[in-house]
């Protein structure tokens, strides 16, 4: 008779010494995974801010006035080089609506992201079933989430906090660091596969099963 199929004993030490957990490297998500979930938010982000700004009449707002006085200045120009009026109306329509979606989408994006501060995910990575967790595999907290979250999206929070208060030095320090992050999240091609603020922050992404699993079985969660 044959014998009956034994579950393995993952604490066995036999066990271990030949199925060694791989390093923990190998289960981080790479760029290419975390960069299609970042499209699909910007897609979400956008369409929102559509969506808002035919409804919030953002031109009666004070967030307006600058681009406002921007507008007329181009509309200007283009009156004095004898451009038709329908093509100036046209014109001016257009950079109108990329300019209130623009102002929205910071904005939203903010607001978007808060998502992701208190789940570990943003809705397109809880879609992909990625999720952030301590940079050695460890299940992730609300205390490491937002710190993850405030080193992300500092540069968002500088430019909506200087475009309210009007400041726009903290708007352009805001630009300054979008550009140092944005760059930072190529350093997720590398092979510890984590973005610079994933680096400051401690933290790395994992496919959610991959957490349970290592939660189970801690032998898997190997260290960095």
């Amino acid at each position: 008779m044959a014998e009956s199929y034994q579950n393995p004993n993952f604490d066995n030490q036999n066990f271990q010494n030949n199925y060694p957990a791989p390093p923990i490297q190998e289960l981080r998500v790479g760029f290419g995974k975390r960069f299609g979930a970042y499209l699909v938010d910007i897609l979400f982000i956008a369409l929102l801010s559509g969506i808002i700004s035919f409804a919030l009449p953002i031109k009666d707002t004070f967030l307006w006035k600058e681009v406002g006085v921007g507008l007329e200045k181009q509309r200007t120009e283009m009156e004095e080089k004898g451009m038709p009026d329908d093509q100036i109306d046209m014109s001016i329509g257009i950079a109108e609506t990329f300019a209130q979606i623009g102002i929205l989408a910071g904005i939203v994006g903010l607001l978007y992201s808060l998502v992701e501060l208190f789940t570990g995910s943003s809705p397109a990575k809880h879609i992909f079933g990625i999720i952030a967790a301590h940079e050695n595999g460890t299940q992730g907290n609300l205390g490491l989430w937002g710190a993850r979250w405030f080193i992300k999206s500092s540069s968002s929070i500088l430019s909506v906090i200087g475009m309210l208060a009007g400041v726009e030095l903290l708007g352009t320090t805001g630009s300054i660091v979008g550009v140092l992050f944005l760059v930072g999240c190529f350093f997720a091609l590398g092979e510890e596969k984590q973005a610079l603020h994933d680096k400051i922050a401690k933290t790395a992404i994992f496919h959610k099963e991959d957490i349970a699993n290592m939660q189970e079985q801690p032998i898997a969660a190997a260290t960095v």
